[in-house]
C-alpha cells in the first residue's frame, strides 16, 4: 500500500483484540508518533501474510459498528523539540460487513498519534494498521522537484459490455441472466407487465401458485368479468386462435358502441393495451371501426387520460396513427369543450407522433431527434405507460432485428450524457438508437429488481443494487436511472430497505448511497417521492456523514411538500454565500425552488411571500435578490475552470435556474431602487455571457441547465425592456435597464468582454423583435418609442460605435422597424456614425504617429463597410428627388474628407458610385473627389473599375491636377502587378477601354515609361473586346498620349488597410488611454466685480476698509511682492476631486 503524500507506507501494527463483555474498549499503543493512512480487517479464517501462514485471522461476529479514537498531537517542526502532548481524540467511525475490507484515512499532515482506541460490539476483531513513523517524514528536508512527464491522451472509459446495454445487440440481456438466478421467475415481458401495469394483488403475491394467469377458458363473459380477466396477463404461449377468440368476445360486449370516444371501449382498450400486442391488433381487426366518430361522443377528460396511457402501446399508437382516429383527435384539439381537454389531448397526439418518429428511426433511419427524446421521457414518467410501451418493445422481433443488425456494435461507443439531446445538439441515428437501448437496459433492470424485492430474493437484488451504483457514476446512464427511480414504487421499496438495521448492511448501505446521489441531484429537489424517502434514511447508517445529515435535514424541511414558504424565505434573507465547497448551494436552490413552485401553483401568493420577507428581512426584495445574484456569480471559478466539477456546477446552476425565476415574479414590483437593478442587469448579462455555447459550462452541464438560465434570462429582460403590456411597463426602469445594458464600462470590465458583447447583442435582438400587429403590438411599439426610446439613444449610439459593421447594420435595422420610420431614430443613428467617421478622419490627417495612423484606417474602412450595408438597402436615406438629404451632404463631407487622405476603402468607393448615379444632385467639388476616391480604390482592387460607368455620365473637364495624380498611381499599380494579366475578364476590359477614353479626353498625359506595359495590357484584352471597344482602343493613340517632359518617377499609392493588423500591448494601451485635462486654477488677469462691470484695483492703489475711519496705503509692502507673479495659481490647496474629467475622451476600435 502507498499514499502520494508520503515517502513510504508501512505495516505499524497487527492485533486480534478480544472483547470479553459487551461495552469494553481495546487500545494499540505505538512506540513512536505515526500516521495512520489506513486500516484492513480481515474475516475469520483468512490469513493475512503469505510469508507467515500460520497467522490466521479471527473476526466475530460477520458485521458490525467501530468508534475509534486516536490521541493527536502536534508534529514538532525540528526533530530535537519533544512533540507537545494533547488529550484531544479524533473520532472515526467505520462499518464492517464481512469480508477483508480496508479504510482509508485522510490523515492532516501537521498532526500525528501514538494512541488508538477501539471501541465496537464485537467479540475478537483482526486488523492491520497501515501508515509511517513521522520521523520518517520528517528526515528528508530536501525539496523534490517533479520530473515533467507526457500525458496520454484522454479517452472515454471503457465499460464492462454486460454494464453497457447501449451498444448491445440485445439491451435486456442483463435484466434476463440476473432473473435466472430466481426460481421459477416469469419471462422478462411478464415481469414487466407484473410490475408496472398488471400489478397482483397482495393475496396473490401469498399463492403458492404465483404468479397466477387470466383463465379464459370461461366463455361467454360480460363487461365486468372482462375487465377483472384482463387485469391479468396472458399465459405464456397462448395460442393465436385463443387469441382471436378473446378478440372476438370482447368485439361482442363494446358494439355497437359509438366509437371512439366511448368510456367502456376506452376502459376496456385501456387494459387490452397491458397485454400482448397480439391481442390488441386482433381486437381491431375484429373491429373495423369507422372512419368518422359520432358527432354527439365528446370525450371528457377522464376518456383521453385513459386513451393517453393506452397509446404507449406502440401497436395501438401506429393504429391511432390512421386518418380516422387522427382527425377525431385533431378535431378536440381544434373545437376543445375545455382548455383541459385541449390540453390533454395534445399531449395524446405527442405521443402518437413520438411513436411514428421512433418508428422512423429504427426502421427507415430517418432521424427526428427531438421527438424522439421528449416521447421517451414522457414515457418514463409513468409506471403504467413505461409498462405498457416496454413490454411491447421486448416482444417486438422488428426492433430486435433493428438492434442486432446495427453497424458498428463491434467498436462500442460511450453513451453520451442526456444533455446532448435536450440541447437539441445534432445527434446520428446510431446515437439515438443506443440511447433507445440504454433506456431500455435500464427499465428492465428495475423491473427485475421490483421482482426481487417483491419475493424477495436478497441475493438477485443485492446484485442489481451494485449495479444501480455503478451506472449513477457513468454518463448517460445516471441521468436514465435517475428519471426511472423517482417513480413512486422504487422510492417505496428503497424506503423498505432502509428501515432500521442493528447491525451494518452492504445492501443497505448501497441504497442510501443511491439515496444520496438523488437527494444531491437538484433535479430531484421537489419531488415529493424522493423527500419522504430520504426522510427516512436511518440514523445508525455510517456512510452520510454527520455534516451532510445535517444539510439533508434542513433541505428536506425547505421543499417539505406540507410546509409553507417560511423556511424557504428565511434562508434566502440569511444566506450570505457559498462556503469553499458551495456546499450551502443546495440549501438556497432548495429554497428558491420552493418560492418558484408556490408561485406556479398560486400567482396570488405573491404578496404572502412578500409579507414573510418583508417581516424578516431589511431590504426590498429585488434589492436583496441582486445582492444574492452577485454573491452566487462571485463564486464561479472564472479563472479556473477545471473546479467546476459535476458535483459542484449542478446546484450552482440550478440555483441560478430557480433564482431567476423568482427575479421574474417579483422584479416588475414597484418602487424598485435603480442601484439594485443595474447591478442586478450586469450580474444577469454577465451570467447569460456565460452561458454561452462556447462558454466556460459547455462541457460540464449534465442537466441542460445553460439552455433553461438563458431562457430565463431573455425572459427576465424581456419582462424589463418592454413588459408584456403598456400598463406594467415602467418606462424609467426600461429606460434604465437598457442603459446599463449597453454601457460600455460594463462590457469593458467583464471577465471576457467579448462574450459580454455577444451577449447584450442576443439579448437586444429578443426583446426587440418585431411584435404582431393584431395583438396589440403596434400599440405597445407605440408607446415604447415615445417614452423610452429617446431616453437611450445616446447609450444606443455610443453602444454601436464599438459593434462590427455586420451586427450594427442589423441593430440599426430592428430600430428602424420598431419606430416604422416615424421618429427617424434610423437617420439620427446614422448620423452619429458619420459625425464620428468625420472625427476618426481629422485624426487622421492630423496624427503622425503610424501606428495610430493605421488603427484609424481600420475604423474607417469599418464605418464605410457599415454606410455601405445600410445603402443596399435603404437608397432613399442619401437622396430624393428634390436633392441630396441631410444624411446624404454628411457623406459627401465624408467622402471629400477621405479624398484627402488618400486612403484606399473599396466600400467608400462603391458609395461613390451610389451617389453619381444622381450626379446632378451632388455639390461642384464632390465630382473630383469621387473620382480620385474610385481610382484610390483602383489601385488595390483593379477589378473595381468593371463598376465605374456611372463615372463616365459626368464631365472630365473639371478634373483637377490631384485627380491625375491619383489616375498616374492607379495605371502605376497595374504596371508593376504581375498577375494582371490573369485577372482580366471582358467586363473589366469594356470598363477599363472606356475608362481611358474618359480620362484622356480630360487631358490626361502619362508618362513614357507607361507606354509599353499598357500596350502590352491592351493586346492581352483584344481576345475579350467586342468590336465597338476594339474600334475604340484603337483611337486612343497611346503614344500620342503620353508627355515626353513628364520626370519618369514612382508613384506615391494610397494607404492600404490592413486586414489584419498588429500592435503590440503597450500599443493598444497608449490608444485606449484618454488623455486627461487635470484641472487647474486658471491664470489671474484681473478679477471681476459682482456686475461684471468694475475690476479690483491693483495691489499700488488705497484699499479701504469698510470702517471710514480706518484707511491705510498698501504700496510696495514686503509681503506682497513676492506674490505679484505674471501667472498667479492658488496653490493653498490640491484641485478639485468632484470634477468629472475624461467622460467622453473614448477612442474606439
Amino acid at each position: 500500500m502507498t499514499n502520494p503524500s508520503t515517502p513510504s507506507t508501512s505495516l505499524l501494527a497487527w492485533e486480534t483484540l478480544q472483547h470479553p463483555a459487551k461495552g469494553d474498549v481495546a487500545a494499540i499503543r505505538f512506540a513512536e508518533p505515526v500516521r495512520v493512512l489506513a486500516i484492513r480487517i480481515f474475516p475469520t479464517g483468512s490469513t493475512p501474510f503469505t510469508n507467515a501462514p500460520e497467522i490466521i485471522a479471527q473476526t466475530e461476529p460477520s458485521n458490525f459498528f467501530l468508534q475509534i479514537y486516536f490521541t493527536a498531537q502536534t508534529v514538532a517542526v525540528n526533530s530535537s523539540e519533544r512533540p507537545k502532548t494533547s488529550n484531544v481524540l479524533s473520532p472515526t467511525s467505520l462499518a464492517y460487513d464481512g469480508g477483508e475490507t480496508e479504510y482509508p484515512l485522510d490523515w492532516n499532515a501537521e498532526l500525528s498519534t501514538r494512541l488508538m482506541i477501539i471501541k465496537g460490539d464485537f467479540s475478537s476483531l483482526s486488523l492491520a494498521v497501515y501508515g509511517n513513523p513521522v520521523s520518517e517524514s520528517n528526515n528528508s528536508s530536501a525539496i523534490s522537484v517533479p520530473t515533467p512527464q507526457t500525458l496520454d491522451a484522454l479517452s472515454p472509459p471503457s465499460h464492462n459490455p454486460v454494464l453497457d446495454p447501449a451498444n448491445s445487440t440485445d439491451p435486456c440481456f442483463l435484466a434476463k441472466e440476473l432473473l435466472n438466478l430466481i426460481p421459477r421467475a416469469p419471462r422478462l415481458d411478464k415481469v414487466v407487465r407484473f410490475i408496472f401495469c398488471l400489478k397482483p394483488s397482495k393475496e396473490d403475491w401469498s399463492r403458492p401458485n404465483f404468479p397466477l394467469y387470466a383463465n379464459w377458458d370461461q366463455l361467454p363473459f360480460d363487461f365486468e368479468e372482462a375487465i377483472i380477466l384482463l387485469s391479468r396477463p396472458l399465459p405464456a404461449d397462448t395460442p393465436k386462435d385463443a387469441i382471436s377468440n378473446i378478440a372476438r368476445k370482447i368485439k361482442e360486449i363494446v358494439a355497437p358502441l359509438p366509437l371512439p370516444w366511448d368510456t367502456r371501449f376506452l376502459t376496456l382498450l385501456s387494459h387490452v393495451a397491458r397485454q400482448d400486442s397480439t391481442l390488441l391488433t386482433q381486437l381491431f381487426d375484429e373491429l373495423n371501426p369507422p372512419e368518422t366518430a359520432d358527432p354527439n361522443s365528446v370525450p371528457t377528460d377522464e376518456d383521453i387520460q385513459l386513451m393517453y396511457t393506452a397509446v404507449a402501446n406502440p401497436s395501438l399508437a401506429r393504429i391511432l396513427d390512421r386518418d380516422s382516429w387522427r382527425n377525431s383527435i385533431l378535431d378536440v384539439i381544434q373545437n376543445p369543450v375545455t382548455s383541459s381537454s385541449q390540453d390533454a389531448c395534445t399531449l395524446l397526439r405527442e405521443r402518437i407522433l413520438g411513436q411514428r418518429a421512433f418508428d422512423k428511426l429504427s426502421l427507415d433511419g430517418i432521424n427526428e431527434q427531438h421527438l424522439i427524446f421528449d416521447w421517451l421521457w414522457n414515457i418514463g414518467s409513468r409506471e403504467q405507460s413505461l409498462g405498457i410501451w416496454l413490454s411491447a418493445i421486448i416482444e417486438d422481433t422488428s426492433f430486435s432485428s433493428a438492434c442486432a443488425d446495427i453497424n458498428g456494435i463491434a467498436s462500442p461507443e460511450p453513451l453520451k450524457p442526456l444533455v446532448y439531446y435536450k440541447n437539441g445538439l445534432e445527434a446520428t441515428n446510431r446515437e439515438l438508437l443506443s440511447l433507445v437501448r440504454a433506456f431500455i437496459g435500464v427499465a428492465s433492470c428495475l423491473a427485475a429488481f421490483a421482482w426481487a424485492d417483491s419475493l424477495p430474493d436478497k441475493h438477485c437484488r443485492a446484485r442489481l443494487i451494485k449495479v444501480f451504483r455503478l451506472w449513477q457514476q457513468m454518463d448517460g446512464y445516471s441521468e436514465i436511472l435517475q428519471h426511472l427511480l423517482s417513480l413512486t414504487q422504487f422510492m417505496v421499496r428503497f424506503e423498505r430497505i432502509l428501515e432500521r438495521n442493528e447491525r451494518p448492511d452492504a445492501e443497505c448501505m448501497d441504497v442510501e448511497q443511491i439515496m444520496l446521489t438523488m437527494i444531491q441531484d437538484p433535479n430531484n429537489l421537489l419531488n415529493s417521492d424522493v423527500v419522504y424517502t430520504a426522510q427516512a434514511l436511518p440514523d445508525i447508517l455510517q456512510s452520510i456523514p454527520s455534516e451532510i445529515r445535517i444539510q439533508i435535514g434542513k433541505q428536506l424541511e425547505i421543499v417539505d411538500p406540507d410546509a409553507d414558504a417560511q423556511e424557504a424565505v428565511t434562508t434566502l434573507v440569511q444566506w450570505t454565500g457559498p462556503s469553499s465547497d458551495l456546499s450551502h448551494l443546495t440549501l438556497l436552490a432548495a429554497s428558491l425552488a420552493k418560492i418558484n413552485e408556490i408561485l406556479e401553483e398560486k400567482p396570488d401568493q405573491e404578496y404572502t411571500i412578500l409579507q414573510l420577507f418583508w417581516s424578516q428581512g431589511s431590504q426590498g426584495m429585488v434589492s436583496r435578490l441582486a445582492e444574492v445574484f452577485t454573491l452566487l456569480l462571485d463564486a464561479v471559478p472564472l479563472h479556473d475552470p477545471l473546479k467546476l466539477t459535476g458535483s459542484l456546477n449542478s446546484p450552482l446552476l440550478y440555483a441560478f435556474t430557480q433564482l431567476l425565476g423568482v427575479i421574474e415574479h417579483f422584479v416588475h414590483m414597484k418602487p424598485v431602487p435603480f442601484r439594485s437593478l443595474r447591478s442586478l442587469v450586469d450580474s444577469i448579462v454577465n451570467l447569460y455571457a456565460l452561458c454561452a455555447p462556447l462558454g466556460i459550462w459547455q462541457n460540464c452541464d449534465k442537466n441542460g441547465y445553460l439552455t433553461s438560465i438563458r431562457q430565463r434570462t431573455l425572459s427576465v429582460m424581456s419582462v424589463l425592456c418592454v413588459g408584456n403590456d403598456v400598463p406594467n411597463l415602467d418606462h424609467d426602469i426600461a429606460a434604465a435597464v437598457l442603459r446599463e445594458l449597453m454601457d460600455l464600462d460594463s462590457i469593458s470590465s467583464a471577465f471576457d468582454p467579448i462574450a459580454r458583447l455577444e451577449a447584450t447583442l442576443e439579448i437586444m435582438f429578443h426583446i426587440f423583435k418585431p411584435l404582431d400587429s393584431n395583438n396589440g403590438g403596434h400599440t405597445i411599439v407605440e408607446s415604447w418609442n415615445q417614452e423610452v426610446l429617446p431616453d437611450i439613444l445616446p447609450s444606443l449610439s455610443a453602444f454601436l460605435h464599438i459593434l462590427p459593421p455586420s451586427r450594427k447594420a442589423d441593430l440599426i435595422h430592428l430600430f428602424s422597424e420598431r419606430d416604422h420610420g416615424q421618429l427617424g431614430t434610423m437617420e439620427w443613428l446614422i448620423s452619429q456614425e458619420i459625425n464620428e467617421l468625420s472625427h476618426t478622419l481629422h485624426i487622421y490627417r492630423s496624427d503622425t504617429d503610424l501606428q495610430r495612423r493605421i488603427l484609424c484606417c481600420q475604423e474607417i474602412d469599418a464605418c464605410y463597410r457599415f454606410l455601405l450595408m445600410v445603402s443596399n438597402d435603404e437608397t432613399r436615406l442619401w437622396a430624393s428627388s428634390s436633392g441630396l438629404t441631410a444624411l446624404g451632404l454628411l457623406l459627401c463631407d465624408s467622402l471629400s474628407s477621405l479624398s484627402e487622405c488618400r486612403i484606399a476603402c473599396s466600400s467608400a468607393a462603391r458609395l461613390a458610385l451610389t451617389l453619381m448615379v444622381q450626379a446632378h444632385l451632388l455639390p461642384n467639388r464632390a465630382q473630383s473627389d469621387f473620382t480620385k476616391i474610385l481610382f484610390q480604390a483602383a489601385c488595390i482592387q483593379p477589378l473595381l473599375v468593371s463598376d465605374f460607368r456611372p463615372l463616365y455620365s459626368g464631365s472630365s473637364q473639371s478634373l483637377t491636377s490631384a485627380v491625375h495624380e491619383d489616375i498616374r498611381a492607379f495605371i502605376f499599380s497595374l504596371r508593376h502587378d504581375p498577375s494582371i494579366s490573369e485577372k482580366v475578364n471582358p467586363e473589366f476590359a469594356e470598363a477599363f477601354i472606356l475608362t481611358l477614353d474618359w480620362i484622356f479626353a480630360g487631358g490626361f498625359r502619362f508618362s513614357p515609361s507607361d507606354i509599353v506595359p499598357l500596350q502590352q495590357l491592351l493586346e492581352a484584352m483584344k481576345p475579350t473586346l467586342t468590336a465597338s471597344s476594339l474600334q475604340t482602343m484603337a483611337s486612343l493613340d497611346l503614344p500620342g498620349r503620353a508627355d515626353t517632359a513628364m520626370d519618369v518617377q514612382d508613384s506615391v499609392l494610397p494607404s492600404v488597410v490592413d486586414p489584419e493588423p498588429s500592435f503590440t500591448l503597450q500599443d493598444l494601451q497608449t490608444f485606449l488611454t484618454p488623455s486627461l485635462v487635470y484641472p487647474a486654477t486658471p491664470p489671474r488677469h484681473g478679477i471681476q466685480g459682482v456686475f461684471e462691470t468694475n475690476s479690483i484695483s491693483p495691489p499700488t492703489a488705497i484699499l479701504r476698509s469698510p470702517l471710514s475711519s480706518l484707511t491705510k496705503t498698501y504700496a510696495g509692502d514686503s509681503f506682497r511682492q513676492p506674490r505679484q507673479v505674471s501667472n498667479r495659481q492658488n496653490s493653498s490647496r490640491l484641485p478639485s476631486l468632484h470634477v468629472d474629467v475624461g467622460i467622453n475622451s473614448q477612442i474606439t476600435l
